[in-house]
């Protein structure tokens, strides 16, 4: 009788190809075992890069910690690879986040509108502050800088700020001249423009300045006199440098005819404030309360502080003549994060220039000895 008399549609598998279907099987749940092991691998292995960041930087230990997967990747099918680099950028990337501490200063990359009751809302581009790290998987808690509401974010939402590139081109007062005469002045203030400004070097006044500044048809040239240490232009209103000046008049009449509307930037210059505020260098001043001052820095004096309840210490520069050279420091800090290494909190461009660091609450280690140091943290130093 056959088979499909029987009440059987498929014929009795032979011997043959009852082993085959058996070694079949086991390929395939071998294989899986090798792939279990090799993520374990490549795991144990991007944790590892993970803590070269301080030695590669973060770039760096993201492509070290991909080629990781990459290379114990390689017997599974495109499929199955695919899956397990999308897994790592998803799931695994928040290992990434674990040198971060409270303090850290991070820029949100996307919106968060609508958060739920225990997260922070956010507009990309928005600076916050880390206060707890490790509050889950990639969460943590931070704060707003501008609002000062805390929540739980993703760290998948946000990147830590982005080095200064020392340019030449950079400038703290784009809207300045230097040495031009009136008549150049004017001719560079085009098109016509109610508000529109530049401030130039006197040349009639050598040590004095002069702000050139647009109202209706014609151009009005006020003196800015340096007196005292200080700048003035009505005898009654007092700053310590130009950018202070300028953001005043930004926001006040004051002596002039009409506020400064917009700034004629000179050819070539490009704003250090909208760089450093893109980069999440800048600091708010409201949220910066000045203690006692501890010591005396190249360019200015340093004062103990508080920033949004951190202690920080603040190195107050007043002088416009050290600008450049402040931008030219503040580029080279924004690069040199790590942890033997004072930390840069960021800069403040109001009421004078600040550099805003972390606070060494013991003192200088050539003060204290390299025997105060532990093993871990040493750094062989040339006198």
């Amino acid at each position: 009788m056959s088979n499909r008399q029987n009440g059987r549609d498929n014929p009795k598998p032979s011997y043959e190809e009852r082993s085959q279907r058996s070694g079949h099987q086991e390929t395939v749940q071998r294989r899986a075992q090798e792939h279990g092991r090799d993520r374990r691998t490549a795991r144990a292995e991007m944790c590892g890069w993970l803590d070269e960041v301080p030695r590669f930087g973060r770039s760096g230990a993201v492509l070290l910690c991909v080629v990781a997967l990459i290379r114990h990747s390689a017997l599974c099918c495109p499929r199955t690879w695919a899956t397990s680099v999308y897994r790592f950028w998803v799931t695994d990337s928040f290992l990434l986040q674990k040198g971060w501490s409270p303090g850290t200063q991070c820029v949100t990359k996307c919106d968060h509108s609508k958060p739920k009751p225990s997260e922070l809302a956010y507009r990309k581009g928005d600076m916050l502050t880390i206060i707890e790290a490790g509050v889950g998987k990639g969460v943590y808690r931070a704060q707003h800088n501008k609002t000062g509401e805390q929540g739980l974010i993703s760290a998948s939402n946000v990147r830590e700020r982005e080095a200064i590139r020392v340019d030449p081109s950079l400038s703290l007062m784009p809207w300045f001249h230097g040495k031009i005469s009136g008549p150049e002045a004017v001719n560079k203030l085009q098109p016509i423009e109610d508000g529109l400004f530049l401030v130039r070097e006197s040349i009639r006044h050598p040590g004095d300045y002069v702000l050139c500044v647009i109202v209706g048809q014609e151009v009005i040239h006020y003196r800015v006199i340096y007196k005292d240490n200080k700048l003035t232009i009505d005898n009654s209103k007092f700053f310590y440098n130009l950018i202070d000046m300028i953001e005043f008049y930004t926001k006040n009449q004051g002596a002039l005819a009409t506020t400064l509307q917009k700034p004629k930037e000179k050819a070539g210059a490009k704003s250090a404030e909208v760089e450093l505020s893109k980069a999440g260098w800048l600091l708010d001043i409201d949220k910066l309360a000045l203690g006692e001052r501890i010591g005396e820095g190249e360019f200015g004096a340093v004062y103990m502080g508080h920033y949004m309840g951190q202690r920080v210490a603040v190195k107050d520069i007043k002088c416009d003549v050290t600008a450049q050279a402040f931008l030219e420091e503040t580029a080279v800090m924004t690069k040199l994060q790590h942890r033997n290494l004072v930390r840069l909190h960021g800069v403040i461009l109001h009421n004078g220039l600040h550099i805003v660091t972390e606070f060494m609450d013991k003192h200088q280690v050539k003060n204290r000895g390299q025997s105060a140091m532990c093993y871990k943290d040493h750094m062989k130093t040339e006198c």
